[in-house]
């Protein structure tokens, strides 16, 4: 096995006696860490120690000089151990000074697992892997993985094993402390990542969690709203590859740039992958035991769904949502307000409510798939396949819910059962579709709405073929009226021909509008998980890809159904 190079956290003791330029720590334990969809424990005993001395850097910085040295590196039971030893530059001494304080606790430890993992029970009931590893590096970080780390002071740390029961005095770790605070506030999981980051203490952190609760909407029941106003955002629309990537790319890091999704699966996966893979992942990883996919892969999963999808074709935006709420509250027009004159001190004439209150809940849409690992690992268009693969899955079932969804937990609410869109029925029993009457039917609709000319109409492929095979009395095929010539027809196997109307049950619909008043809200990222275990049998891999989204209508008259298409 050819493991890539990880990153653990441990943790600073006290100065040795005589000698205040060294420091002893706690570079590992055997604590079990979630991993790429498993739990991860070091072999302390199996360490392979070969290296010696390592070199003491900041962050995982290999561009940058060491600041120090690490000796006397050695097991004692379930800790692996070691003297720090600081140089003189300025910079090794401000941060010794901080160590020495207190203000800086955190080391972590960059290492490669040696082999593929052997099974082990952990006193929870959970099972994980214990690896051999060497250890590579120590830095000084504020990001812990393993949260047993600590000072050396009151707080026992027991092996989580069954077969090993050892017992170390360490400190609680700064980073976990802040960790139990962010979980009992919405968004505090990504608050808690960019104050680990920044070397907050907790009572810093206790202020930024303070402040982030004063700017959240008040909380109505279990539900949290946020509002576009209330974040501070404007509504973000997306609908083209140019948008998706100037919206992500502010929000890609340095570790992610370059970075592919055959890359980003293969690191998941834990087969070969570089050093950048391996800290872009470290970052992404989510509250399920998944990953969050870099923002650098976005823009082309979401490229890939525009062809793919009818909705995105016809013009529907994404609006992503960012974490900090369960639900999001957008203004949406519900009726267009009627002008009247009035003479002078005349009263205003009486109107109908303009606008509305839209909320979005995300919902979860999930799929898995698999791929056997000389594929991922050698193939030549493999990112291409995986793009292609991700948008058609979501694709599908995006325009299905987009256009006839429930609306019946966990599906959203498509636009056939959103209140207020314009309905043309084709009779008791519905009819054949023999011209373009129904859709001149459903135009004048939207128009007497005082909507916007229909942009596009998008039906299942037996109705698209019917209206191309319309002919006129000597066999020639019919021309779109010109009024519906700039109406953009597309289709989707997503809309059924079999829907029952009166004595029919061959029927089908169309829906016309204008698609840029619908909008699907997505949270910002995908996440997947590896299924490493489901088909190791068979040389696979199976990855579990997430989506969390809703659909909303923002002019609901903008749009029309013609039911009853034969």
């Amino acid at each position: 096995m050819t493991a890539a190079l990880t990153i653990r956290a441990a943790s600073f003791g006290q100065p040795e006696a005589g000698d205040s330029r060294t420091v002893p720590i706690v570079l590992a334990t055997d604590t079990p860490v979630e991993r790429y969809g498993f739990v991860e424990v070091l072999d302390i005993a199996a360490a392979d120690l070969s290296r010696g001395d390592l070199p003491l850097i900041e962050s995982h910085d290999a561009d940058r000089v060491n600041i120090g040295l690490v000796r006397d590196i050695r097991a004692d039971g379930n800790v692996l151990r070691g003297v720090a030893v600081f140089g003189k530059s300025a910079r090794a001494e401000e941060l010794l000074r901080d160590v020495l304080d207190g203000v800086v606790r955190g080391v972590s430890i960059g290492y490669r697992l040696l082999d593929e993992g052997q099974a082990v029970s952990l006193r929870d009931g959970r099972t994980a892997r214990r690896f051999a590893f060497q250890p590579f590096e120590v830095s000084i970080v504020a990001v812990p993985a393993d949260t047993a780390a600590g000072f050396f002071r009151s707080a026992p740390i027991t092996s989580n094993q069954d077969n090993t029961v050892t017992t170390t005095t360490e400190t609680r770790n700064h980073a976990a402390e802040i960790s139990e605070i962010a979980a009992t506030i919405p968004g505090g999981a990504e608050l808690a990542v960019k104050a680990i980051r920044a070397g907050q203490t907790v009572e810093q952190f206790q202020q930024t969690a303070i402040l982030a609760l004063s700017t959240k909407p008040v909380a109505d029941g279990q539900r949290q709203t946020r509002t576009a106003a209330q974040a501070g955002d404007k509504m973000t629309m997306l609908r083209n590859a140019d948008d998706f990537r100037n919206h992500y790319a502010a929000k890609t890091t340095r570790e992610e740039n370059g970075l592919s999704m055959a890359d980003f699966l293969r690191g998941a996966a834990r087969m070969k992958s570089t050093d950048q893979v391996q800290r872009a992942l470290s970052v992404g990883v989510n509250t399920a035991g998944g990953y969050t996919v870099p923002s650098v892969l976005m823009p082309g999963i979401l490229s890939a769904l525009v062809p793919a999808s009818s909705l995105m074709q016809a013009g529907a935006s994404i609006v992503p949502l960012t974490e900090g709420g369960k639900t999001f509250s957008f203004a949406g027009v519900d009726a267009l307000p009627t002008a009247a004159w009035r003479e002078e001190n005349g009263q205003v004439a009486e109107s109908a409510p303009t606008f509305r209150n839209i909320v979005l809940t995300p919902k979860s849409l999930s799929f898995y798939t698999k791929i056997s690992r000389e594929l991922l690992a050698d193939g030549v268009n493999i990112d291409a396949a995986i793009y292609e693969v991700i948008a058609q899955a979501f694709a599908k079932e995006i325009d299905r819910a987009g256009l006839i969804g429930s609306g019946t937990a966990p599906e959203p609410r498509g636009l056939r059962n959103i209140v207020g869109i314009n309905a043309v029925n084709s009779g008791a029993n519905g009819a054949t579709l023999a011209g373009y009457g129904k859709l001149f039917e459903a135009t004048q609709a939207i128009l007497e709405a005082n909507a916007a000319m229909p942009t596009a109409a998008i039906m299942s492929p037996r109705s698209r073929v019917k209206l191309a095979q319309l002919a006129d009395t000597s066999g020639q095929p019919l021309q779109v009226p010109p009024m519906l010539s700039g109406l953009n027809m597309l289709t989707t196997s997503q809309i059924p021909n079999t829907l029952t109307v009166g004595t029919s049950s061959d029927c089908s619909e169309i829906y016309l509008g204008d698609f840029s008043k619908l909008v699907l809200g997505m949270r910002e990222q995908l996440s997947i998980q590896v299924m490493e275990e489901a088909f190791a049998d068979y040389g696979q891999i199976g990855f579990m890809c997430h989506v969390r989204m809703d659909v909303a209508a923002l002019y609901p008259s903008a749009f029309a159904v013609v039911t009853g298409v034969r």
